[in-house]
This record gives C-alpha cells, sequence and structure tokens, in this order.
C-alpha cells in the first residue's frame, strides 16, 4: 500500500511489514523487535487499522514490559481520546532511566494535550526538553528534537517547532526540511512552505502526499492553475489518492468547472463515504448544475454522518434550504 508516507513507504519499513504481514506470530517468536513492533503499529493507525495497532501495541507492551515505546504509544491513543488520566498513568508506568527521551517526549505531550484543550498550548516552556537534548550524544540529539518538533506540529505549536528544530546539527536533512515546510504551511507562510516542498520533491518526486500539499499551497495563493497540475501530479502516482482528488475538485469548483469537480467528489466520496464536507460540496456542486433532487440526497447523507459537533452542519442546512424540488 502506497501511503504518502515516507518512512512508511520505505523499503526499510516495508521489509518489517512484510515480516509481520507474512507471519501471524511475529511478535511471539520475536521476529520483530519492540521498535519494529510499533512501527508497525503506527503504520496500522495511520492507515485506519485502529483496533489491530492497538493490538500490536498491547502485544509489545506483554513483550517487553521494561519498554517504553509500547506506552509511549498507548498514552497517545489515550490522549486522541482526551483520556487525560489514562495517558498519564501509561507515563507514570514508564521507566525514567531508560528510554528516557521516550519518556520525556510522552510526560510532555501529556502537558502539551491539557493546555491545548485549554487553548494555552504557546504558554509551554519547551527549555528544558531542550537542556535534557543536549546532554546527549549528536545523533540521538536531533532524532529527539525531530520527534519533540514533530509532537509540537500536532498540536499546533509551529514556532516551538522551529525553536527546537533550529538546535539541530543536520539542517540538510528531508526529515529537517519537512518539519520546515510543515510549520511555515501552519504559520500561513506560504512561499516559504512551497520552497521547502519543492525541496522534499527534488528528492522524492513521486510522493503523492507532497505534491498534494504542494496542490493546497498553490490553491490558498490563488494560483489555480498551479494547484491543479500539482494535484494532477499526485494522481498520477496514484489515481485513488482521496486527498489529491478533493483538492483538484475545491481548485476546479474555484474555477466553476462545475461538472469537472462534480465528477472528482464523486470518485471522493466512494473513497471517504463518510465525510460529511465531501458530502456537502458534492450537493452543491450538483445545485450549480441544476440536479436539485441529487444534491437534496448528498446532503442529507452529509447531514446523516456528520458528528454533532461537525463545523459544517449549518452549511449543510443552509444548502438544503435551497434545493427546489
Amino acid at each position: 500500500m502506497d501511503t504518502g508516507d515516507r518512512y512508511f513507504d520505505s523499503k526499510e519499513f516495508q521489509r518489517i511489514l512484510r515480516i509481520y504481514e507474512n507471519n501471524e506470530d511475529a511478535a511471539e517468536t520475536l521476529l520483530l523487535d519492540v521498535c519494529e513492533l510499533i512501527d508497525v503499529a503506527d503504520y496500522l493507525k495511520f492507515t485506519g487499522r485502529h483496533e489491530e495497532a492497538v493490538a500490536v501495541a498491547s502485544k509489545a507492551l506483554r513483550l517487553y514490559p521494561d519498554c517504553n515505546s509500547p506506552l509511549a504509544f498507548m498514552c497517545r491513543v489515550a490522549l486522541e481520546r482526551l483520556d487525560y488520566a489514562a495517558a498519564e498513568e501509561y507515563v507514570s508506568e514508564m521507566s525514567a532511566t531508560t528510554d528516557v527521551s521516550v519518556y520525556h517526549i510522552s510526560k510532555a505531550e501529556c502537558t502539551v494535550a491539557r493546555m491545548f484543550a485549554d487553548r494555552r498550548a504557546d504558554d509551554f516552556d519547551e527549555g528544558y526538553l531542550i537542556d535534557y537534548a543536549n546532554t546527549l550524544d549528536e545523533e540521538d540529539r536531533d532524532f529527539f528534537l525531530l520527534d519533540l518538533a514533530d509532537m509540537f506540529l500536532d498540536y499546533e505549536m509551529y514556532l516551538k517547532a522551529l525553536i527546537v528544530i533550529a538546535q539541530m546539527t543536520d539542517k540538510q536533512s528531508l526529515d529537517y526540511i519537512e518539519i520546515e515546510a510543515r510549520a511555515f504551511y501552519g504559520l500561513k507562510q506560504y512561499e516559504r512552505s512551497v520552497e521547502r516542498y519543492n525541496q522534499l520533491l527534488d528528492t522524492t518526486p513521486y510522493s503523492k502526499s507532497y505534491w498534494s500539499v504542494l496542490g493546497n499551497l498553490y490553491f490558498l495563493q490563488g494560483k489555480i492553475d498551479d494547484a491543479i497540475e500539482c494535484y494532477m501530479f499526485a494522481l498520477a502516482i496514484d489515481s485513488d489518492y482521496p486527498w489529491a482528488i478533493a483538492g483538484k475538485g475545491q481548485a476546479l469548483m474555484e474555477q466553476q468547472r462545475w461538472q469537472e469537480a462534480y465528477d472528482c467528489y464523486v470518485r471522493y466520496i466512494t473513497l471517504q463515504p463518510t465525510d460529511e464536507f465531501g458530502l456537502y460540496v458534492l450537493g452543491v456542486c450538483c445545485l450549480e448544475l441544476h440536479k436539485d433532487s441529487e444534491a437534496l440526497i448528498y446532503l442529507q447523507r452529509a447531514l446523516s454522518v456528520a458528528p454533532p459537533d461537525s463545523e459544517y452542519i449549518k452549511e449543510i442546512e443552509e444548502a438544503m434550504r435551497e434545493c427546489r424540488i
């Protein structure tokens, strides 16, 4: 499966994945070590196989009770459920003397997650973590800083991510450039983000995710033709990549090319059938094409799958009122 993630699509990880998929008892027979098992769990979670991911992490925790990585995975799962007490319990079970970097990041994330929920994440003081990083050798230091910056990006702490990676020694690595690209995107410094994504594509030209994100950046700058070209590159790599299909559809809507946009979103909802925004946009395309009956069907579906707190409910209901049937 082509995920669009550099590591998960790498030969190194694909070897690990094959061992896991071809050996039902890969964990029990110790064919994979704890780091490799957690990489598999991360992959399964990334590709939407959440229950299987938790099962693999639980197995790793049972087999390697003295390692922090499985506990860190379970901590993050708990934080995604907003179960802060469970996350902190997992951290309390970690060793503060082995896998120390994993311990520090998980403990920090528990604090950051609570502060993010209270809209004060930017008040987090990362100084002690940088001090800890400075006690590590060069390679471990850079790995730690990358993981820390990646965590900050997950909580929209873009400036802190840049502050952290500024301490790195290797500023030419793809990981460093990607953190910068994502941070500049979040800070709406689109030109700088475009520059970084182009650097990444110079090295990894077959990354559908990079092409798709570059398309988003051009779209945000009003460069619609350039955006469509990037989405087309992504779709040439993977014709079923949903985010490129949706991006292309959005760009076509901007040019009022309603039939082509409609065609994109019909494809998109076959891949993402419970995305209320995709169903809503498809309904809008139908309205523009004077297909009011069809529009109402998609809008009703959008309303039925939308979670109660969806930001699109009001727009969906307004579009439904425009249907003339």
